[in-house]
């Protein structure tokens, strides 16, 4: 079983419909990540959609009747916005404004495929970053080199007599002067199980397993084989579900 690549839920407000289904299809068909909860004609609905929802994007339409988009940003606090705001606008004169008051970033109407796939891939990569920045990770030392090594890089620590191997999700691997209980302290991760008096994964990378004398042989990425052991089964079979 490995990790599926997380899906960033949005909602459109837009008074024209056509805009609102136009800017639906092109992420249906050319967005892979992004998908659309709903879409709303005012900021009325919208409002009531953002706080119910908790949309992760927010497409906005700037003129509208009943309050325009900004009207709306008023309603949210910068400190209280946990959505990234995306505003789309017929009028270029309003894009500075539209940074000025928080906005990620600004979409002109028509709207041109090009222009979204590279804002798609600009607001992907910022969840990415974020992501990353928010991530347990571990110094360790080798080849003479300190490196960082972000959790969720990690497939499997192995004990290695008095060191550790650790198993990267790109293939390589870095022996440590650390045991399997020290780097677990020190990596304090959400992400990564102790299974095994030598073993310590990532269970969301599970390819498979199968029973081997009372213990689990597991199967992981890029060849890597761990072992279960009884203590473990338990939490192990809740973790890879």
């Amino acid at each position: 079983m490995l990790n599926k690549p997380r899906q960033y839920t949005a909602i459109v407000i837009d008074d024209e419909t056509l805009d609102r289904k136009l800017i639906k299809e092109l992420i249906s068909q050319y967005i892979h990540g992004i998908v659309i909860l709903n879409d709303y004609p005012d900021i009325v609905q919208g409002e009531a959609a953002i706080r119910a929802s908790k949309p992760d994007i927010v497409f906005l339409d700037i003129n509208m009747p009943g309050g325009n988009g900004f009207d709306l940003l008023d309603r949210f606090s910068k400190n209280h916005r946990d959505f990234l705001l995306v505003f789309i606008t017929g009028h270029d004169e309003y894009g500075i404004r539209a940074v000025k008051s928080g906005a990620f970033d600004y979409l002109l109407k028509p709207i041109d495929i090009d222009e979204l796939i590279m804002l798609s891939d600009k607001i992907l990569d910022y969840f990415e970053d974020n992501s990353k920045a928010s991530e347990a990770s571990i110094s360790v030392f080798t080849n003479r080199e300190r490196e960082i090594l972000s959790e969720s890089d990690i497939v499997c620590i192995e004990a290695n007599g008095s060191y550790s191997r650790i198993y990267l999700l790109d293939g390589s691997e870095r022996l440590v002067s650390k045991n399997v209980t020290q780097l677990m302290i020190e990596l304090n991760s959400q992400k990564i199980k102790r299974v095994h008096r030598s073993f310590a994964i990532n269970p969301s990378l599970v390819k498979s397993y199968r029973v081997s004398g009372g213990e689990f042989d597991v199967d992981l990425p890029n060849g890597v084989l761990a072992k279960v052991s009884r203590k473990f089964k338990k939490e192990f079979k809740l973790y890879v579900g």
